[in-house]
């Protein structure tokens, strides 16, 4: 199969920060800036479309709904059942979810100048991680120790809670 795209589409998918630390790795940050102005259409192995989610991402300018979807991934497949003392309830770590809003929004490198429709997207989005980080900070937090090390853990039920959907 052949698969032609654009650094901007790309991007414009939220897969950027997957595409750059994966397919991309060795290359300076000036030859990544370059490629991202010069947005010249390029052949994509298949392999690494897969790699990167290319293949079963649909194109949307709604960033949001994209973010909440990485994070329903991410809680399916990274949460843990945790003994809160009175029952095992299902938790992820809370440092997991603070590192992922950080990442998600690396998928939007300086370089890139979105088109009017993704910019209005993409300043939703960075609102929306920041009011995110924010109802983060006062979820309860489940103390785990593990390996001698102590963990805050967060009921999987709240973050999808403070999840907004917009359909």
């Amino acid at each position: 199969m052949k698969i032609l795209i654009t650094p901007h589409d790309i991007i414009e998918r939220a897969l950027w920060y997957k595409y750059q630390n994966l397919i991309l790795d060795g290359i300076n940050q000036e030859e990544i800036d370059k490629i991202i102005t010069e947005n010249e259409e390029f052949e994509i192995n298949e392999r690494d479309a897969l790699v990167i989610n290319l293949i079963k991402c649909i194109d949307t300018n709604n960033l949001k709904h994209r973010l909440n979807q990485h994070i329903l991934h991410l809680l399916s497949v990274r949460s843990t059942d945790v003994d809160n003392g009175v029952k095992k309830v299902l938790c992820i770590t809370k440092k997991t979810i603070e590192y992922e809003l950080t990442t998600f929004l690396k998928n939007f490198p300086p370089a890139w100048e979105p088109r009017l429709n993704y910019k209005e997207g993409l300043r939703e989005c960075n609102e929306y991680v920041s009011e995110l980080k924010g109802l983060l900070e006062d979820l309860l937090v489940i103390i785990a120790e593990i390996k001698g090390n102590k963990v805050d853990y967060i009921q999987v039920t709240h973050v999808k809670k403070m999840l907004t959907f917009n359909h």
